[in-house]
Formats: C-alpha cells, structure tokens, sequence
C-alpha cells in the first residue's frame, strides 16, 4: 500500500456487505482534492488517491461497511499500518476519521457508510506537544529553564515566543527565559504549527531593608535596642555586627546593643542579601564633679556661698544639702 505519489498505484481493494442486490463499483482518481489541507491527513504523505464510490442501479442507499486492504507489494518506505487511516469528503471539507471502525496489520474497517463521496486513505498528520512547558518565579539575574517535548512528522522547527512575539535565536525546544512575561513556544513539522500551553514567569520579591536601625547614645551599664524592618522572598535571616565582626546568638531582627560602635545587620532571603545602615552607640559621659565646694567657717547669722564645677550629658540639675553638727 503504498504513501507516496506515485501515479502507477492502484492498490485498493473495497468490499461492500448489506447491499439489497446489484453492485457497486470503485472508480480510482490520481491526485488529491484541493481541500486536502482542511483535513487532519499529512497532504505529503498520502497515498494520492481518492476513490469515488458509485452506486448501481439496483443497489439501496442504507450502511455500508469497507473493507480497505494494503497490499504487501505496493506499500513503499513511508507506509505505516498504525499512523494511516480513511477520511471522507463532502461538502468540500474532510471529515477524520470517517467512521473507522477497526485497524489491523493488513487493512481498515470503515463502518456504516451511508452516503457516497470520496475517501481518501492516508497517512494521519502530526504534530504533537508531549510535554508543556512549566513557568515559575525567578529572582532578579536568575533564569528559569522552559522545555518541550514535542512529537511529529518530519524535522521540527521551533520558535519561542514572549508575550506574543518571536524571540530571535530562541529555536530549540529549551530555552532559558530570564525576564518576566508570557512564553510558548510554536513547534512546526511537516503537518503544520502547534503552539504550547503558556508559561508564565513572574519575578521573586527582592531582599530590602525598608526601615533602617538608629543609633543613639546610652549611659553606663544601660542598652540600645536596634530594629530593622526588611522583606523579601521567602524565611528571611538576619545577622548583626559590632565594627565588623559579626556577634554570636545576634540572629533577629532586634538586638540590645549595650557596648559603644559601629553597628549593622545582614539580611539574607531567598533572592539575596542585603546589609542595613551603620549606625553608632555612643556612651554618654558620666556626671561628675570637676571641683569640689570648699569648707567656711562663718560667725552666727552670717551667710557664705559655695559653688562647685560638674560636667555631664544634657542639662544638669543641683540639690544642695545641709547637715547639722551640734558636737
């Protein structure tokens, strides 16, 4: 049976049942119909034959089965039992498969005909995808691998698209797409373009710090609690340090910095790292007495003055007081 386009064949053998009486001829025709490419048959690879089934007189228009059977000799390198089926033609459009009842290694069952047109027998056309592409969310600089697996007839050619449009050099069934947008991909074989499901890649949320620690000034013995407020894709880390050198157990988004330096944090996410601001704790001086009042010896009703000299952080305030001797 044979899938090619040479006019010499004519190997077809159609064996009608049910009929009332009378008989039914079948008349061969070389070439294909012109509206070959409305069917799902590989217009290439046919047998390029149509057979027109004509009724005699004295034979009813009820179901008819055929019974269609390749012959051993004419098959030629193309033919395929298991890819090759019948179609039928009316009203200028094919309709596939045209009430295929069975297949087996030597021919077709066609079931219930019940009207008369032209049947073609071909080899059946595709292009198939077998495995779609997947989309996901990619960090900024990443990329994410999108593949297909596809099937056909003859060499397959590829083109990725991204929102609808060709990406140039991007034609093969993998590509890395490394931005965010819609992507398919059309796959093209001898039976025509098929187009992938859509793969949607969108962007993972970036790590950032988006309220900073402040320093401020302590006392002696007091503590400053840091703060750092950060987001970003996934369970985000966080890890402190004092004038560079990270601090044991610092690993929140707080600390209570009870030393004077230089302190920041290190935030880690799915998408990256990020460090805050350096920011100061600085110690306050202490207050102290720089000079000290002097002791006076005054006369009964008399009145003296003392004064001192302090220093300290912010505005100082005094309480005198005094303590009587009556030794």
């Amino acid at each position: 049976f044979p899938v090619g386009t040479d006019a010499g064949y004519t190997p077809v053998n159609l064996n009608f049942t049910s009929a009332d009486g009378g008989s039914l001829t079948v008349n061969s025709a070389d070439g294909d119909l012109s509206a070959i490419n409305t069917s799902l048959f590989n217009s290439t690879r046919t047998v390029n034959r149509n057979w027109q089934l004509v009724v005699n007189s004295g034979l009813s228009n009820v179901a008819y089965d055929a019974a269609i059977t390749w012959l051993t000799g004419d098959r030629d390198v193309n033919f395929d039992e298991a890819t090759t089926d019948a179609g039928l033609y009316s009203s200028s459009t094919w309709a596939y498969p045209s009430n295929l009842g069975s297949r087996t290694a030597t021919g077709l069952q066609i079931m219930g005909l019940n009207s008369f047109g032209t049947i073609q027998v071909a080899k059946k056309c595709n292009t198939a995808i077998d495995e779609q592409p997947l989309g996901g969310a990619i960090c900024q600089g990443d990329s994410l691998r999108l593949e297909v697996a596809a099937s056909g007839d003859g060499i397959l050619a590829y083109q990725w698209k991204k929102n609808g449009t060709s990406i140039p050099g991007a034609t093969t069934n993998v590509f890395y797409a490394s931005g965010i947008g819609s992507y398919t991909l059309d796959v093209t074989g001898e039976c025509g373009t098929i187009t992938s499901n859509t793969a949607d890649v969108t962007l993972k949320a970036a790590t950032v710090v988006t309220a900073q620690p402040s320093g401020d000034s302590i006392c002696a013995g007091d503590s400053h609690l840091l703060t750092v407020t950060a987001t970003g894709e996934g369970t985000l880390t966080y890890q402190w340090s004092e004038n560079g050198e990270a601090i044991d157990g610092a690993t929140f988004d707080n600390y209570n910095a009870r030393d004077t330096g230089a302190y920041s944090v290190f935030v880690t996410g799915v998408c990256g790292s990020v460090t805050s601001d350096i920011v100061l704790v600085e110690l306050n001086p202490a207050t102290q007495i720089a000079q000290q009042p002097v002791n006076k010896t005054i006369t009964y009703g008399d009145t003296t003055q003392f004064a001192i000299a302090a220093t300290g952080t912010g505005t100082l305030t005094y309480k005198w007081q005094v303590s009587s001797n009556n030794a």
